[in-house]
This record gives structure tokens, C-alpha cells and sequence, in this order.
């Protein structure tokens, strides 16, 4: 996975032993820090690099058909990642959300994201039709706005229309390896549902 650098940030000081807890507070408050705030302006190519690095278009489905997409970008939990996202969330107009996890070293992460179908026509894709991508990310973007498309235009609907769907999906993101069935195992279990948005 590609790494780009982060915009310059100014040290954090330690601070006090007594201070310590409401630091780790910190990172799970849903309150942008106020030094977000004050510098919300985002160099949109840093942020294409972010995505080409550590985004994530994706197409899910539910056991009823119903079809999810999601675009994320992950992170280590860290105080200086969690004032890139709110960044990111403003560059996008406050579409998305900021989710947390605690846990160990190597399990602890921050999360933006956006699932909303409106929230990825309004805000994700006009975005990502006005910048190239420079990764494979740019092949997976591809796929996903063809079935953002598919979706907008109600082709989900129809049975030719939400199998095309489903091809797309599984040759997405190392042609669906991740996914817990297979696309033929998929098909078998569920095809006889009516598809749903």
C-alpha cells in the first residue's frame, strides 16, 4: 500500500500525567479539535493521494438483495489522523461519518466513511470524476461509479440488471476474495429473492 505523508502539524506537547485521561477522551469525542476547525482547507491532491493509498470503494449485498456501497478511508487512531478526517469530512461538505476502535496496537483504527447512496452521488463521486487516480484504486472507482449509475438509473431492479451488478462487485478489490461467499454461492442461496436498494 502506497504511504503519502501527512500535512504538516505542529508537535503535540506531552501532557501532564493528570491529563492523560482526558487525552484519550479525546479521540473518541465526535467534536472536531478546535484546531480543525480554524484550518478545514484540504489540498485536494493530497487527498486523491489518500485515496490512492488507504481509501476504499466497496459493493455489498444483503441477504435480500438489498445493495450497499461504501466509500472509506482508514486510519491509525491517532490524535493527528482523527484532524485529517474532520478535515476530509468538511472537504466533503460533512457527508460521512468518523467511527473509532479501541483495542489493541495493531487492532486500534479510525475510520471515515460515507454509505449514504445520496452522500456518494452528492458528495463522493463529483469529487472523483474531477481527479484521476493513480493506483489500482482508479480501476476500482471505475467499477463502483458503473454501479452507482446502474443504480441510479433503477437497473437493480431488473434481474439482468442486478446480475451485471453482482459481476462488477465480485471483480472488485482482488475479485472478491474477502467476501464470505463466493459469487456462485451467492447466487445460489439468494437469487430467488427480489432485489431491493
Amino acid at each position: 500500500m502506497t504511504a503519502f505523508a501527512a500535512p504538516e502539524v505542529a508537535p503535540a506537547s506531552q501532557p501532564p500525567a493528570g491529563r492523560r485521561g482526558s487525552l484519550n477522551k479525546s479521540l473518541l469525542s465526535d467534536t472536531p479539535p478546535a484546531s480543525t476547525q480554524r484550518r478545514s482547507n484540504l489540498q485536494d491532491l493530497f487527498l486523491v493521494g489518500l485515496i490512492d493509498g488507504d481509501g476504499c470503494f466497496s459493493v455489498s449485498f444483503l441477504a435480500n438483495k438489498r445493495i450497499l456501497l461504501g466509500f472509506h478511508i482508514t486510519g491509525a487512531l491517532t490524535k493527528s489522523q482523527l484532524r485529517l478526517f474532520f478535515r476530509v469530512k468538511r472537504r466533503f461538505d460533512q457527508c460521512g461519518s468518523i467511527t473509532r476502535k479501541r483495542g489493541t496496537s495493531s487492532k486500534s483504527y479510525c475510520r471515515y466513511q460515507v454509505d449514504s447512496f445520496r452522500d456518494i452521488k452528492k458528495c463522493i463521486v463529483p469529487f472523483m470524476d474531477q481527479h484521476t487516480l493513480y493506483t489500482e484504486k482508479a480501476i476500482h472507482y471505475a467499477k463502483f461509479k458503473k454501479v452507482v449509475d446502474l443504480i441510479e438509473r433503477k437497473a437493480h431492479l431488473n434481474r439482468s440488471g442486478f446480475l451485471e451488478i453482482v459481476e462488477i462487485a465480485y471483480d472488485m478489490n482482488q475479485a472478491g476474495k474477502r467476501r464470505k461467499l463466493t459469487k456462485e454461492e451467492y447466487l445460489q442461496k439468494y437469487c430467488s429473492f427480489d432485489p431491493k436498494l
